[in-house]
């Protein structure tokens, strides 16, 4: 019992870590348009590491948990982690502004619904 409690724990640490990383890049991009997020190495820059810590933490969430919000592209979440590290040059400042403008609010729906699940078992 202890052992899951360990672990229920664990997953709601990466949940909350995916949840903050969401609000972050939000914040930064409130009233931001392409155009400046493309001017601004910073802020691109930002935004990008939060979707690669979004990325990691989502490969620490149980498979168990994942299955009951399938309409997340959990291998998706996981594998963009893997292009932002390891195939930086090639990725597009588009690429980016689409998941953080068009997949991230999908994804924090799903998260917060997963910590309320799991808050109540803590």
């Amino acid at each position: 019992m202890e052992r899951e409690s360990k672990r229920g724990r664990s997953a709601y640490l990466h949940l909350q870590t995916i949840q903050e990383n969401i609000d972050r890049i939000e914040q930064a991009l409130t009233n931001i348009n392409f155009e400046e997020f493309s001017e601004d190495w910073t802020l691109y820059s930002a935004v990008e590491r939060g979707i690669e810590r979004i990325s990691e933490a989502s490969r620490r969430i149980p498979e168990q948990l994942k299955q009951n919000y399938p309409e997340i592209p959990w291998k998706q979440v996981a594998g963009i982690g893997n292009i932002l590290r390891h195939d930086y040059e090639q990725v597009s400042l588009k690429l980016i502004w689409n998941t953080a403008r068009e997949s991230l609010p999908d994804l924090e729906k799903a998260i917060a619904a997963m910590l309320s699940e799991l808050e109540k078992f803590q």
